[in-house]
């Protein structure tokens, strides 16, 4: 387990106990890398994500067996959206 990811599991088992002093002084404590400490410090998330290059794409794949052993796709995938990046957000409307 990375030291980030262990020091934000032992801050959310107490949050409320800390207050803002004692938050910098256990990022400042914490065996981290500077660009997650500046981001801790921030409380900045998406810089976080970015300092732990945790912004890999996921996949998630389904195959629904058949009781001989065959797969095949689950009903109505028609593999149109193969290969396309999908935006997070939606586009603003004007």
């Amino acid at each position: 387990m990375s030291n980030v990811v262990q020091f934000l599991e032992s801050m959310g088992r107490h949050p409320a106990l800390l207050s803002d002093a004692d938050y910098t002084q256990a990022v400042m404590d914490a065996e981290v890398d500077e660009p997650s400490r500046e981001a801790l410090l921030r409380r900045d998330a998406k810089g976080l994500v970015h300092a732990l290059d945790a912004n890999s794409p996921m996949f998630c794949f389904s195959f629904v067996v058949s009781p001989d052993g065959d797969e095949k796709s689950p009903p109505g995938d028609d593999h149109t959206d193969e290969g396309e990046e999908k935006p997070d957000e939606e586009p603003a409307l004007k």
